[in-house]
């Protein structure tokens, strides 16, 4: 490894760039994606959901790296590394548990803490990855309505629905309709994107 390499261990370098990508720097995003992609593979590979492949719960983890960005803070007595892999873990158990009904088959890796899966995606797949999700976003921005972006948006920052129906004055029924909408023209675009 390169010694001025960055990986999910620095955390000032992290959080540096954290504060850049939540400031526009799309090139701080990407690498974030790509420095972040192998934690999300490796917690991808922990979770069975009958019916969905690797791909599928690594796009969901993705949402979940998109969160982990938005909401992670410095002072929160944990590392940007640790954050992630719990927000990463704790959707897709989620996710998981609504589609086997809490049936998980989870590999067992001996202990309870997240692999570290810092080198099992090369730098190329980080890249295309960071490729797919600017893809995503765009997708995201011209095809969904102002309320599904916004109702997702809050959503994936972690805002519970009673929450997000306050904030937009509308009820919990309206935010689940147009969180399902959004869900399906996802559902849609991944299926002609993978």
């Amino acid at each position: 490894m390169n010694k001025n390499e960055i990986t999910l261990n620095n955390n000032k370098e992290i959080s540096l760039l954290i504060a850049k990508a939540r400031n526009g720097d799309e090139a701080a995003f990407s690498r974030l994606v790509a420095i972040s992609s192998p934690a999300v593979h490796g917690q991808a590979k922990r979770v069975h959901i009958d019916g969905a492949d690797h791909d599928d719960l690594f796009q969901e983890g993705m949402f979940s790296l998109l969160k982990a960005v938005n909401t992670y803070r410095e002072d929160c007595g944990s590392s940007y590394k640790t954050y992630l892999n719990l927000l990463v873990s704790r959707d897709l158990r989620k996710l998981a548990k609504k589609k086997n009904r809490d049936k998980i088959e989870e590999i067992d890796f001996g202990d309870n803490e997240p692999a570290d899966f810092t080198c099992s995606v090369s730098a190329e797949d980080g890249i295309i990855s960071a490729e797919r999700y600017k893809a995503l976003i765009g997708f995201i921005n011209s095809e969904l309505t102002s309320r599904e972006c916004e109702v997702l948006k809050d959503f994936l920052n972690g805002m519970p629905y009673k929450d997000i129906a306050a904030k937009l004055g509308i009820s919990t029924k309206s935010v689940d309709s147009a969180l399902q909408r959004a869900r399906k023209k996802l559902l849609e675009y991944k299926k002609h994107n993978s």
